[in-house]
């Protein structure tokens, strides 16, 4: 889930309907004590704090890279492993070097499949038509259609497992609706 949209409330009320969630949040909206802001603004690059909720059913995940990183998940676990990351090399003409740091698993998890929204921005404005119209939400329809045929797209590329191109099939998408 997009850190846009999470918020305490939303992940405990998914959690008691029985979905699965690991979402980025936040700070403002993970509700921190000053306490447990303190703890995290001492944090180093590549070490990582986990917190629990009261009922424990809710674990976040702060983990200071780059920057600090908050993710708040009922199925992670505070298991940590090995990653390679690149650092900026002071001495030497080399760009970066690679460091091996600790990394949450759930910090893993959720890089392997947040992929998923920005494919489907990039993608989408590639071949956007960008509608233009007195009424509002024609703009908003013809987004939403959009996003029917990008993920048509994508589950006929799996169930035919095929190389088309999204052009190619928008293309064909056309032409059988106008035959």
């Amino acid at each position: 889930m997009d850190r846009f949209y999470t918020t305490l409330s939303t992940v405990s009320n998914l959690t008691q309907k029985g979905f699965e969630v690991l979402a980025a949040i936040t700070k403002n909206r993970a509700k921190l004590s000053y306490k447990i802001e303190n703890e995290i603004a001492e944090l180093q690059k590549g070490e990582s704090k986990f917190f629990c909720s009261t009922n424990n059913k809710l674990l976040l995940t702060v983990w200071s890279d780059s920057k600090i990183v908050y993710l708040i998940s009922n199925i992670g676990t505070s298991s940590v492993s090995e990653v390679s990351r690149n650092c900026k090399q002071r001495e030497t003409f080399l760009p970066y070097e690679k460091n091996i740091v600790n990394c949450p698993n759930t910090i893993k998890d959720y890089s392997k499949s947040a992929r998923g929204v920005d494919y489907l921005d990039q993608i989408m404005s590639y071949y956007s038509t960008a509608s233009r119209s007195k009424k509002w939400y024609m703009s908003i329809v013809c987004h939403m259609l959009e996003m029917c045929l990008h993920n048509s797209f994508v589950l006929y590329c799996k169930a035919k497992n095929t190389k088309l191109s999204y052009l190619g099939f928008r293309k064909s998408v056309i032409e059988s609706l106008f035959s």
